[in-house]
């Protein structure tokens, strides 16, 4: 049966199913009888001018005696086309036996998790080796540290342990990567997985971090269940390179034989990259961001944002993005990862640097709403270090700088944007979601130099747009750093595999070719099918 994607249909804000279906009817100009099944694609707010409405894709089943007349009729329509076929997560499967017995995939987070499912599934009994705890240990570790109640553990955090780092931040499913076929796969998997069903067809999907931990530790049994392993508290601290191929690796002291080995690393662990890169592996500096993060009531979000329709629980906590790049001596600003209904909270895996993210739970409903503002720093920013690691010396000077502005402890420096602006000081109270304190801080002191007039600039840009955004009630914290990895371990665009060691599969955010939750589970299923694809399972 011949199914059409309809795109761009206005759906008032409460109006129900039926307004939905009425909608669908009216756009192909169609009786109700000549169509089969109406499913909603996604859905996502149009917020414009204060007058909040549902857009929406839809798919259609035409029944095979109204095809012909319902093509004469949609030729030419704008907005109507062939709806794409979701592909099966099946791959073609090599003959070469596989050197070491079984591949080996480090670290837990999606790009690994959804690689090792993936192979797991097909018989190829894959070693997750994690150098975090499991997701509920570091739960309730981070819960602790974030109170002030326990030391930082500096392999099991907010970025290490098992499903990554974004596990503890909003669980955000935005990618750029919104043609891949497999996309909707990688979708139904969390659904399947304990995920909630919207995230199918939201536009921004989020799972929040109280229903993401969970949906991991399903991934995991079910991966488990298949055959596959996972050891925790088990760290890579070493590689064996012979004749340009991968022969083992080190864990916890322990050499294991290894003739196959995806690297799903994250993008925070810089020991691993500096081990690496002594081992002679390929990889460089890379452009990533940098900036700070800005917080807000959310209630004044969802009165910029809905107007009247501010707290109307069917579109709930209000979200913006941002983008400013009006000025072309200055850096683009933009928002990133912005976290309706959430907190900041510090995500730092070493003593003595400080980095913030924002996180937020499935129901968004915390008194404030935070984001990113950040800038793309590239190599030539460096400092003139054409070195791999650049870019990692680069971020970690930042960290420090603010580590040692909050005063110490993980307190964060903040100041309000208005300040930051004038230059004048209110020191009125810093109130805020962050847990271990903010300390006033005259922020330009701490940003890289480039980035303050930028960042100026764009906090009034975006007063503008939306007025109140840069007063003395947004507060202004630094520095957010970890948004993307500054390091490409450089890997064949057809093999997938390291430019210069065989078996070895760079994979996801912390190889540099993914950036959030999708986009790396994405590319860990295309790397566990490169390994497949050459190789059959024992």
């Amino acid at each position: 049966m011949k199914k059409l994607r309809i795109y761009n249909i206005e759906i008032p804000v409460g109006a129900g199913d039926k307004s939905f279906y009425r909608a669908v009817l009216r756009r192909l100009g169609v009786d109700r009888q000549k169509v089969g099944t109406i499913t909603m694609v996604s859905r996502a707010v149009d917020a414009r001018k204060n007058k909040p409405q549902w857009n929406v894709t839809a798919d259609v089943e035409v029944l095979p005696k109204f095809e012909e007349e319902l093509a004469k009729k949609l030729d030419g329509f704008r907005n109507v086309a062939d709806a794409p076929e979701t592909p099966a997560l099946e791959f073609p499967i090599g003959n070469e036996s596989l050197p070491g017995g079984r591949p080996i995939i480090i670290g837990s987070g999606p790009g690994g998790l959804f690689a090792g499912w993936l192979l797991a599934k097909q018989g190829y009994k894959p070693l997750i080796v994690e150098r975090g705890a499991p997701a509920d240990e570091r739960l309730r570790q981070i819960g602790k540290f974030n109170s002030g109640n326990a030391e930082l553990d500096t392999e099991s955090n907010t970025l290490f342990g098992e499903g990554g780092a974004g596990t503890f931040s909003d669980g955000k499913l935005y990618t750029r990567k919104n043609k891949d076929p497999h996309l909707p796969n990688v979708l139904k998997l969390l659904v399947e997985h304990g995920a909630p069903e919207e995230i199918l067809v939201d536009a921004a999907p989020h799972v929040g971090t109280d229903k993401l931990a969970p949906v991991v530790v399903k991934m995991r049994e079910a991966f488990e269940a298949m055959g596959g392993e996972i050891r925790f508290r088990a760290k890579f601290e070493g590689i064996e390179i012979r004749d340009g191929a991968v022969k083992a690796i080190r864990v916890n002291g322990e050499s294991i034989e290894c003739g196959v080995l995806l690297l799903a690393i994250g993008h925070s662990a810089r020991d691993t990259y500096s081990m690496l890169n002594d081992a002679g592996v390929d990889m460089e500096a890379k452009p990533f961001q940098l900036g700070v993060r800005i917080e807000h009531e959310q209630s004044f979000i969802d009165q910029t944002q809905f107007g009247y329709h501010a707290g109307d629980p069917e579109l709930g906590a209000a979200e913006y993005f941002l983008r400013c790049s009006q000025n072309p001596s200055l850096l683009e600003v933009h928002s990133f990862c912005m976290c309706p209904g959430g907190m900041i909270v510090p995500s730092v895996q070493e003593n003595g640097e400080l980095c913030t993210n924002g996180m937020s739970f499935s129901l968004r409903n915390m008194k404030y709403a935070n984001s990113g503002l950040v800038s793309t720093f590239f190599p030539v920013d460096f400092g003139g270090d054409r070195h791999p690691l650049a870019g990692l010396r680069f971020q970690k000077h930042y960290e420090e700088l603010a580590f040692k502005a909050g005063g110490g402890d993980f307190m964060c420096p903040a100041q309000p944007a208005a300040d930051f602006l004038t230059g004048l000081e209110i020191r009125k109270p810093l109130e805020g979601s962050y847990p271990r304190g903010r300390k006033y801080t005259k922020l330009e002191t701490i940003l890289p130099e480039k980035f303050v007039p930028s960042l100026k600039y764009a906090l009034q840009r975006f007063d503008k747009s939306m007025p109140g955004f840069a007063d003395a009630n947004a507060v202004i914290h630094a520095i957010e750093s970890r948004g993307s990895s500054p390091v490409r371990i450089s890997r064949s665009d057809e093999t997938r595999e390291s430019s210069n060691v065989a078996g070895l599969y760079p994979v996801g955010e912390g190889a540099g070719f993914a950036g959030g939750i999708v986009s790396a589970a994405l590319d860990g299923i295309y790397s566990a099918a490169a390994v497949m694809a050459k190789y059959k399972a024992e």
